[in-house]
């Protein structure tokens, strides 16, 4: 004989079986198919999908702080207590939600798996809008977001046949009156999650009263508007 011998070593079909189910598990995990998809032609979106992904795949859970979101867009507000009473809120319109804390807190990674669980869990409650500061930088941050939101709205009243007034007027983006009315015609809440307001404020300088979304917030609010900021 040559002295060499043949090793037969069984289970690796079933082994490989595994390996395949868990990686694939992973990638559906981290990289869900229906996300976002409306906008995955967009480039921008794209560049915000790819950093919310990155940004939560060693998300640590925080049971807590995740069942408040929900509760918060939800309706649920037994649990919650109102820490600035200087701005107006009409009965029924739920008020701002801000999460606040020291950066490096993970108050971004939070925020981005509570987007993707929208996304992946109820994605028809809502119509969601968000922005992330880090995801995507544009010199004029809160001009973008207001036209974002704007066209968001807009295509969701076109797919949903509900353009129209009901004095029977198209609505038009180009109006000052656009946001609240198309806000009155959603047939489910909208949800805005801003996360990152103070990115580049290093001398705490900005006004951002006159910045989205607290310029909009009159024509945003509504009893089915939810918003929920970081900084």
């Amino acid at each position: 004989t040559s002295g060499r011998e043949r090793v037969n070593i069984d289970g690796l079909q079933d082994f490989g079986a595994k390996v395949k189910s868990f990686l694939s598990e992973a990638i559906n995990k981290w990289y869900p198919e229906n996300f976002d998809s409306q906008s995955s032609s967009n480039a921008e979106q794209k560049q915000m999908t790819t950093f919310l992904l990155n940004k939560t795949q060693f998300f640590v859970d925080r049971p807590e702080e995740f069942s408040a979101l929900v509760k918060y867009v939800t309706g649920v507000h037994d649990d919650f207590t109102l820490l600035y009473r200087k701005v107006s809120h009409p009965e029924g319109h739920p008020p701002m939600l801000a999460i606040r804390g020291q950066a490096g807190d993970g108050k971004t990674m939070l925020l981005g798996k509570f987007v993707l669980h929208i996304e992946e869990k109820m994605k028809d409650k809502f119509l969601l809008f968000y922005h992330f500061l880090d995801g995507a930088f544009h010199p004029n941050a809160s001009h973008f977001m207001y036209n974002a939101l704007v066209k968001k709205l807009d295509k969701y009243l076109e797919d949903n046949n509900l353009q129209y007034s009901e004095a029977g007027e198209r609505l038009l983006t180009t109006s000052e009156t656009f946001l609240p009315r198309a806000i009155e015609l959603l047939s489910i809440p909208l949800v805005i999650i801003i996360d990152g307001l103070d990115k580049g404020d290093i001398h705490q300088q900005r006004k951002y009263g006159n910045e989205f979304p607290f310029s909009s917030y009159r024509d945003l609010r509504s009893d089915h508007t939810y918003i929920v900021l970081s900084s």
